[in-house]
């Protein structure tokens, strides 16, 4: 009978399209691409360099290339997406209990009947 040693944790490894790319990275990568050919296509004048598409181009390219940058096993784009969520949060939570933003309301609709007079005879 064979047995197999199963490891009690499993780690798992990312994806890597290009070298030590992860897919993150390449999304990144890939914006400025777009973004540049964007720019180049629709600004002015369209279809011809000028000095300030390749400006762009580089400011974007320059942006997009050190946020792929990989620092402790994570990219610094996500880094920033966690100190900025950490930064915009409210400073002060104000909790009120009779908020009835989530409550499933029950509308009552109250019947009245009009007398009915029975004649006596």
């Amino acid at each position: 009978m064979r047995t197999t040693i199963v490891p009690a944790q499993v780690t798992t490894v990312e994806d890597r399209i290009f070298a030590n790319l992860s897919l993150p990275q390449v999304i990144l990568l890939f914006i400025v691409i777009f973004v540049s050919g964007g720019v180049f296509l629709f600004a002015e004048p369209a279809m011809e360099g000028a000095f300030y598409k390749y400006s762009i181009i580089a400011i974007i390219g320059a942006i997009c290339g050190i946020l792929a940058i990989r620092v402790k096993g994570t990219i610094i784009g996500l880094w920033l997406v966690v100190i900025m969520t950490y930064s915009l949060r409210p400073k002060y939570y104000v909790y009120d209990k009779n908020v009835t933003t989530l409550r499933n309301t029950h509308i009552v609709k109250r019947v009245i009947h009009s007398e009915q007079k029975e004649e006596v005879k």
